[in-house]
């Protein structure tokens, strides 16, 4: 009898963990939002368009965090620490923590003043000044980055 019942609990137990929801089954897969980016340096488009895959930071928790990346094969935009709330904005300091860094024709830039802008929910902008990672060279930068996936990040 103790064989039936333990087996029974142990047959329940294993039903309700295979069949229960969590929270990483309701997230989507980052394949499914594209994206569209402009980042114009020092006045002159430096690039602009749209990508088919924008990627998305996990925590250790499988949590999204407000990073993510896009681009195309010419361009890679990493855009870290966004505001969550539309009309609200952070400023960004040098290091990309909260900013902006992009590789563009080899060359890496990071953001060392500026602020990013909620447009929408799924629009932010940009501006402020960036730096070449190497050359320390100094340039102006705006833009924005707008994908469905900035609703999704909590």
């Amino acid at each position: 009898m103790k064989k039936i019942i333990l087996g029974s609990v142990v047959f329940m137990a294993l039903c309700l963990v295979l069949a229960s929801c969590s929270k990483d089954s309701e997230k989507p897969k980052e394949e499914t939002y594209s994206g569209t980016f402009k980042v114009v340096l020092d006045d002159v488009v430096l690039r602009e368009g749209t990508t088919p895959i924008v990627g998305v930071v996990m925590n250790t928790q499988q949590e999204y965090v407000n990073t993510a990346t896009m681009g195309d094969d010419e361009i890679a935009i990493v855009v870290n620490q966004f505001p969550r709330t539309i009309g609200a904005t952070v400023d960004f300091e040098l290091g990309g923590d909260p900013g902006l860094v992009f590789t563009y024709n080899k060359i890496v830039y990071t953001t060392s003043s500026g602020t990013f802008t909620r447009v929408s929910g799924s629009k932010i902008s940009f501006e402020g000044m960036c730096k070449e990672m190497i050359s320390q060279t100094s340039h102006t930068i705006l833009g924005s980055v707008e994908s469905e996936i900035f609703k999704v990040i909590e």
